[in-house]
Parts: structure tokens; sequence; C-alpha cells
């Protein structure tokens, strides 16, 4: 079941980063006191519950967070599509642009740096940052 919510250290930079917080699962801090260092859990978001300072972030799910990213993204003038794959159970994340360069068919393939993890929801964070902190593209969803 943990391998569909992000990791916490991931929710905190999407938090800090401003990624939306409303999330059907957060990340609470459960730590009773003082003692020793501080313990999360997951917990599904209950609106009618009080959790108050108990939230630590919201910790996404792989479609809340492609809801969140753009469908393609345009680097110099090119549109780039969003492309998500796996190999070697690794989850991979970029963004893609195949341009045709001649009437032969051939072809230059261009691609942003990869994003990847072992959990699909990871992968998909990590890209979300990962545009969020670069200046280099214009969004469209």
């Amino acid at each position: 079941m943990e391998d569909i919510w992000i990791d916490l250290e991931l929710g905190k930079k999407l938090k800090e980063a401003g990624f939306q917080q409303d999330t059907i699962y957060k990340w609470l801090n459960i730590s009773y006191g003082n003692l020793g260092e501080p313990q999360f859990d997951i917990v599904r978001y209950d609106p009618g519950t009080e959790y108050g300072s108990y939230i630590e972030c919201a910790a996404p799910t792989a479609e809340e967070i492609i809801k969140e990213l753009p469908s393609y993204i345009t680097i110099d003038n090119e549109k780039y599509t969003l492309v998500i794959s796996k190999h070697d159970g690794d989850y991979y994340v970029r963004y893609e642009f195949l341009k045709s360069m001649n009437r032969n068919n051939l072809c230059k393939w261009y691609k942003t740096k990869s994003q990847s993890d072992i959990k699909l929801c990871n992968a998909l964070a990590k890209m979300w940052l990962y545009i969020d902190n670069e200046e280099i593209i214009d969004v469209y969803n």
C-alpha cells in the first residue's frame, strides 16, 4: 500500500515548492512529547477530523501528481510531450520531442533529464520539482 503515496522527504520538498496540499493522504507527525526522533505516519485525510498541527505535508498519489504535471512543455518553440516508462523495476518520467530532419524520415530525438524512482509517485514528484526549479519551460495543460 505504501507505494501509492510519495515518501515523506519528497512531500516536504513539494510543500516547500508550493505543490497543492489538498490530497487524499497526509503525512502526520505522530510524535508524542519530545521523546526521541519525530515519527510520521500516513492517514487518509478526512476534512471532518481535527488533525490540526499534526499535519506535516500532503502525501499525493501518482494520480494526484500527474494531474498537476503539464501534458507538454515548450522549449525553444518545440513541444515536448510527457512520457512515462518502466525499465528494470524503476519508473522514468521525462518530456520528449521527436523532430523529423528530412523526407527520408530521419529523426532527431530530444528529451529533458529523466527523473526516476522505484515508485511511480516519487518519479512524478521528482519531475514536478525539476520543472518547478528549472526555468526552462512554458507550461501547457
